[in-house]
Parts: C-alpha cells; structure tokens; sequence
C-alpha cells in the first residue's frame, strides 16, 4: 500500500512537472513575444510583460513548493514502510519464538506424560508383585497346615491301626 501510495506521489509529480515545464514555456515563448513588442515601441507591452513574469515566478514558486511537498512526503512514506519491514521482521521472529517454546511445551507435556504412566505402571507392578508374594506365603502357609494336619490324621490312623490290631 506504501509502494502504491509512492508511485501515485511520484507519477502525480511527473505530471505537474511536465505541466509545469509547458507553462513555463509557454510563458518563455510569451515573455520573448513581448519582448519583441516592446522592442517595437507598442504601448502597454510593459505591464503585461510584468503581469507574465509575476505569473512565471508564481509557476515556479508552486513547481518548487509541489517539489519540496512530494520529498517530504516520498521520505515519510520510505520511513514508514522501512518501519512496516522490521515491525514484520519483528513479529516472525516472535512467532518462531512462541513457536519453539509451544513445541518445548508439548515435548515436556509428552515426557511428563510418559514418565506418569511408567510410574503408574511401575506402582502398579510392584501392587501385583506385593500381592503375589502376600498369596504365595498365604498358599504356602496352608499348604504346610495342610501337610501338617495330614501327617497328624496319618499319625492317628496309624495309631488306630495299630490299636486295632
């Protein structure tokens, strides 16, 4: 928008330039009539030959004014847009900033939830392990009450059989 606010500026300056230029020679050209009509003694030729080069200064004044107003305003607009560049230079690089710490985060989030479930799994191993050793001396337990009673109903059987006998 910068760069076609520029152009417009400048071909809007080619053309009061190129007016301006056909003005003044037209003026020059007037200026040498005149200045051939007074040459030739014509009465009144002096004021509007006064009135030409008050009109031909004006012109020029304008053409200048027009001038100095078109660099000011091609300057500002060079700032601007030099300012719009590194503002846009400046907002990437803040993106590829956040973007990088997003994707730290999401890492870390991922990591955590990886270390989370080892951990889960890992208190869930040793519940079950725990467990498992709690039945087995349990199972143990009453397999040598079990032997313990059998060896003590063997003992009354034979005991029995012998008073039998």
């Amino acid at each position: 928008m910068a760069l076609e606010k520029h152009e417009n500026l400048e071909k809007q300056q080619r053309d009061l330039i190129r007016n301006l230029e056909l003005d003044n020679q037209k003026l020059i050209e007037q200026n040498e009539e005149l200045n051939e009509a007074l040459s030739k003694g014509e009465l009144g030729i002096r004021d509007e030959i006064e009135q030409w080069k008050i009109k031909f200064f004006e012109a020029d004044r304008m053409y200048n004014d027009i001038q100095t107003e078109f660099e000011k305003d091609k300057a500002l607009w060079a700032g601007k847009f030099e300012f719009l560049e590194k503002q846009k230079e400046q907002y990437k690089k803040d993106n590829e900033d956040q973007q990088a710490l997003f994707q730290q985060t999401v890492d870390q989030l991922q990591r955590d939830s990886k270390d989370t479930k080892m951990k889960h799994e890992h208190n869930h191993n040793a519940v079950l392990n725990q467990l498992e050793q709690k039945y087995k001396k349990e199972l143990h337990e009453i397999q040598e009450n079990m032997q313990a009673q059998h060896e003590k109903y063997q003992n009354t059987i034979n005991k029995l059989e012998k008073e039998k006998k």
